[in-house]
């Protein structure tokens, strides 16, 4: 069974999205409280969403911060980009 707060967070983020326009934070009672009920609420609304993932987003990493990462759907990518990923040990850039 899905958890229920994830599912309200998820379904409230589906809507903000199909507006298209900023709004609120997620209500708190629905909020992530750690990196993997964030991880579960995204791949919640990717799953609702339907669209095929084009690509990855992601932080830098910095301590004690984990590497965030996030979906950039298919159908928002205006241009494919020939240009290599660039990066060292330390940090990866594009």
């Amino acid at each position: 069974m899905a958890n229920p707060k994830h599912e309200s967070a998820s379904q409230f983020l589906l809507a903000a999205r199909k507006r298209g326009t900023p709004g609120p934070r997620i209500p708190a009672e629905f909020r992530p409280t750690d990196t993997d009920d964030g991880l579960a609420i995204q791949a919640r609304v990717t799953e609702l969403l339907g669209q095929p993932v084009g690509g990855y987003k992601c932080s830098l990493p910095s301590a004690p911060r984990p590497v965030l990462v996030a979906p950039i759907f298919a159908p928002t990518i205006a241009h494919a980009s020939p240009c290599p990923v660039l990066g060292d040990s330390a940090t990866v850039r594009i």
